[in-house]
């Protein structure tokens, strides 16, 4: 489960070989993480 800590979306479920989009529509720092896999964690920086 893919999850937005700064809640951009609903908590999103992952499947293998399926992608997964999001548009990012303003510019700052976001942080994502995969439910109860604290080590699977992403940051992303728009400009």
């Amino acid at each position: 489960m893919l999850v937005s800590e700064d809640g951009l979306f609903p908590d999103e479920k992952l499947s293998y070989r399926v992608p997964f989009m999001y548009t990012f529509n303003e510019t700052g720092t976001y942080r994502f993480i995969v439910k109860n896999t604290p080590e699977m964690n992403a940051t992303i920086r728009v400009n």
